[in-house]
């Protein structure tokens, strides 16, 4: 479903119809979408480390084990395409918000290092802390090595609608 529709195109009705029961039952077992997706994104974390952990005690040669979980990696990503799709959602937005702000504070004459505080608004921490790693490369692509002040603020929603991520400057500019 969210390979083909996003992640708005999973409900829980939808869900139920797919798999043929009501959504009273399938909110027995979960209370939203959301946490659909963090089981679906917690099954490929276990399952892809367990499968990685198994090749890398094979007794194969080195270049054959990481090209082995090279393999594994990339058949994960096509099989599960639709939480690759929500992990990648959230860096993409986390990076455009970023460099929007970026372009506003060097638009008005500023740099990174004019940026004094950072307030980041998300509608799911759990998918955002999930892709630090991303993220991490996007802030610094932006960022650089400069740190201000920064919190992350989980909210039940953002105005524009599918967003995810929202970031809120201030800049003392020269």
């Amino acid at each position: 479903m969210i390979a083909s529709g996003g992640v708005d195109a999973l409900t829980i009705r939808a869900v139920a119809a797919k798999v043929g029961v009501t959504e009273a039952a399938i909110y027995r077992h979960v209370v939203s979408k959301e946490e659909v997706i963090l089981l679906l994104l917690q099954e490929v974390e276990e399952s892809l480390f367990q499968a990685i952990s198994r090749a890398t005690r094979s007794d194969r040669h080195a270049l054959e084990r990481l090209e082995h979980i090279l393999q594994l990696h990339v058949s994960y990503i096509e099989l599960r395409q639709g939480i690759s799709f929500v992990v990648v959602a959230q860096a993409a937005q986390f990076d455009q918000a970023l460099a929007n702000v970026m372009d506003v504070v060097r638009e008005a004459g500023g740099a990174a290092e004019h940026v004094g505080r950072l307030t980041i608004y998300v509608t799911d921490k759990r998918a955002y802390l999930a892709d630090t790693k991303a993220i991490g490369a996007a802030y610094r692509r932006h960022m650089g090595k400069h740190y201000p002040a920064m919190a992350l603020v989980e909210v039940a929603d953002l105005l524009e609608e599918g967003a995810r991520v929202e970031i809120e400057a201030t800049a003392v500019l020269p």
